[in-house]
């Protein structure tokens, strides 16, 4: 008996080494860097050996340093160079599938991928399935995704429950899908100066034809353009967790997108538009659709959505539509601040809103309008033409001749009902800066901060 004892004890020690050697291999990985040296579609060999070989080429490849790395319990680094990455091998057969060897490529573990500018390294589905499904923490940067296509959600990238995805310097274009044919979020999603254009499906996207926001998004220095859905064309955000996830657009444009309601950005939840130009996108009559919102269709529950000197304009509402910038659905109300509204068509606005000043709205018909002197109607803000007047987004900047110049006080220079100093335009030029040549900085409405 103690000779059986004796044995066991060894057994169990010798398990508790392999163990202690396996779960310190691991730790000793984390923090690897994967140079990817082939764009060709194949599995890693062995998975969890600390080696980026895929089989049979016995290369580095995208998809086998992500199943490199999702072995080693993440925590890595893939560096992407120059290049056009073809998925080839294609949905899998059991659509469950999540380890990465077909179809999508499947991020289990915390991930950092790094390419080598959006415009040299691309991720191409080639339409067999979405690009990347994240289950972890992923922070991608400087590469193009395109052509992934799913009739389920997140054509280019799906954010899973429990995912968080941090996109910067890149570009999401050409996919499609059900829900969020470029970014489905259904984790925590932030956007830094990418862009997210080009984004549909065969019959058009239900909700979010550039970005679906579900757990809560902030969105810098991006660009949402040219994107179709049913609701959101730009951007929709939801609601999932039934709590306060608010979505946060700052610095950013959002132009040329559609939709049968909110032809740019159609929100259920709290959250701002910052420093940001809302224009020329489209909210028609159609299918489910009822026509409002040409900019923004606001239906926020928890909490009043708000705009913090925002630019809207040359939104439109097809014909039997109703505010072509800003439609606030019924019992709801928004909050308006230093922000223009022109030539938005066949109004600039339908619903409550509360004007906390210097609003400049030029047919102000459909507004349920808190009073406010500082705030002007009837006039046109004489706009330039959407152009890139440097920064990292395109901006509609004033004329000599617009209302909108310095008419803001320093002490209104403020955002979130106040509590903070504007200090600085969507461009990133300096607030308040004396425009109009008369010796006194003030503010402008808008986005756009002429400089002397």
């Amino acid at each position: 008996m103690k000779i059986l004892t004796a044995i066991f004890l060894v057994m169990l020690s010798v398990s508790a080494l392999t163990m202690s050697a396996r779960t310190a291999r691991a730790r000793a990985t984390s923090g690897m860097t994967f140079a990817v040296n082939s764009t060709l579609d194949e599995i890693d060999a062995a998975p969890g050996d600390g080696k980026c070989r895929s089989t049979p080429s016995r290369k580095c490849t995208l998809r086998a340093a992500i199943m490199e790395n999702n072995a080693l319990r993440g925590g890595n680094l893939i560096r992407l160079p120059a290049g056009t990455y073809i998925l080839t091998l294609g949905d899998p057969a059991e659509p469950s599938e999540n380890n990465g060897a077909r179809g999508d490529l499947d991020v289990l573990a915390r991930l950092t991928l790094r390419g080598a500018g959006r415009a040299k390294t691309i991720i191409d589905g080639a339409k067999n399935d979405r690009v990347f499904d994240l289950f972890h923490k992923t922070k991608i940067s400087r590469v193009t995704i395109q052509n992934g296509a799913t009739a389920e959600n997140g054509g280019g990238i799906k954010v899973e429950p429990g995912g968080k995805l941090k996109l910067q310097n890149s570009i999401i274009t050409s996919n499609q899908a059900g829900n969020g044919s470029g970014i489905y979020g259904g984790g925590n999603v932030i956007v830094k100066g990418s862009s997210v254009w080009y984004n549909y499906c065969a019959n058009q996207a239900q909700q979010g034809g550039g970005i679906f926001v579900g757990y809560g998004a902030y969105i810098s220095q991006s660009r949402i353009s040219y994107n179709c859905a049913d609701q959101g064309g730009g951007i929709f955000a939801a609601d999932l967790a039934d709590v306060r996830l608010d979505v946060f657009i700052v610095a950013s444009t959002v132009d040329n997108n559609k939709a049968c309601e909110g032809g740019g950005i159609y929100t259920y939840t709290g959250g701002y538009v910052l420093n940001s130009t809302i224009a020329y996108n489209h909210a028609n009559l159609g299918s489910g659709g009822t026509g409002e919102g040409g900019g923004v269709y606001d239906s926020s529950i928890i909490e009043d959505f708000a705009f913090y000197n925002a630019t809207f304009a040359s939104n439109t509402a097809g014909v039997g539509g109703t505010a072509g910038g800003i439609y606030v659905a019924q019992f709801e109300n928004a909050n308006l601040k230093n922000t223009i509204l022109d030539f938005n068509l066949p109004d600039d606005c339908e619903g409550t809103f509360t004007s906390q000043s210097y609003n400049l709205i030029y047919n102000p018909n459909g507004c349920n309008l808190s009073s406010d002197p500082s705030t002007q109607t009837g006039i046109h803000a004489d706009l330039q033409n959407l152009a890139n007047n440097g920064g990292p987004t395109p901006t509609m900047a004033l004329q000599s001749t617009s209302e909108a110049l310095d008419a803001i006080p320093v002490n209104y220079c403020t955002w979130g009902g106040g509590n903070g100093a504007l200090t600085v335009d969507q461009r990133g030029k300096p607030r308040p800066a004396d425009g109009d040549g008369n010796g006194k900085a003030k503010c402008d409405i808008g986005a756009y901060e002429v400089q002397p």
